[in-house]
């Protein structure tokens, strides 16, 4: 299936074919198809040379994590931020933590 554009919760395809989108995946982050905001914040940040590896620390980020340890429930809140960019990432990390706290190296 070739997507050739979108808006909102629909795109079409290039047999003018239109689909409701239930997919919403990282391009679009929930916030449906060519959304204002999105495109802008995502021109912002490549024109700052923002958009790096993973590893990469920048302001932005920082902030980022920041923000997210301010809404972060009251035991987390003196605590660090860990960005991952998906759930699998987020889920191997938090496993390889864990070993690393307790020394054990079995995961149940």
């Amino acid at each position: 299936m070739e997507i050739v554009s979108g808006a909102g919760a629909r795109f079409q395809t290039a047999d003018g074919a239109r689909w409701l989108d239930f997919g919403s995946m990282v391009w679009n982050a929930s916030l449906g198809h060519e959304h204002p905001g999105m495109k802008r914040a995502l021109v912002a940040a490549a024109e700052r040379g923002l958009v790096a590896m993973p590893s990469s620390i920048f302001p932005d980020k920082a902030r980022a994590a920041e923000l997210l340890l301010e809404v972060a429930p009251t035991g987390l809140r003196g605590g660090k931020a860990f960005l991952c960019l998906s759930g699998a990432e987020a889920n191997e990390n938090a496993v390889k933590m864990a070993r690393l706290v307790t020394g054990r190296r079995k995961v149940v």
